[in-house]
């Protein structure tokens, strides 16, 4: 998780200083740039999230636990993230709605459920095979 995390930082760094030049990569027009370069800040938040979400969720392939990553990924990414997402960035129900930055915040709820969700159940599955390593052993 720390060589993720330590990935994730310079990832992020990388897109908050470029943001403006990334966004110039695809556009030439100001007002586009503008709003890219500030939805790239969510992106960078997102890599913190994603980072040990993928970590966990390889971890756990590799204890061949896959039914139950799946139903928490599922239910993290279209149970919580798509309706934050959609709450915050289409609908008046917590304030004015935020378009694009609203549903980049419910992919990072998402995504930041999703993380939490696996790494408590890495938590869970790996000290369960040392329970067992040691019990044999």
């Amino acid at each position: 998780m720390g060589t993720a995390l330590a990935y994730a930082c310079i990832s992020a760094s990388m897109m908050l200083l470029l943001r403006e030049h990334i966004a110039t990569i695809y556009t030439a027009d100001p007002t586009v740039i503008q709003v890219a370069a500030m939805l790239i800040v969510y992106s960078a938040l997102f890599q913190f999230s994603d980072a040990i979400q993928v970590t966990a969720a390889g971890a756990l392939r590799g204890y061949q636990d896959t039914r139950v990553t799946m139903i928490l990924t599922l239910f993290a990414y279209w149970g919580i993230g798509l309706p934050v997402g959609y709450a915050l960035g289409m609908t008046d129900w917590f304030g004015a709605p935020s378009g694009p930055s609203g549903l980049w915040q419910g992919l990072i709820v998402g995504l930041s459920c999703a993380a939490l969700m696996l790494s408590i159940r890495l938590t869970r599955s790996a000290r369960k095979r040392i329970r067992i390593s040691q019990s044999a052993g």
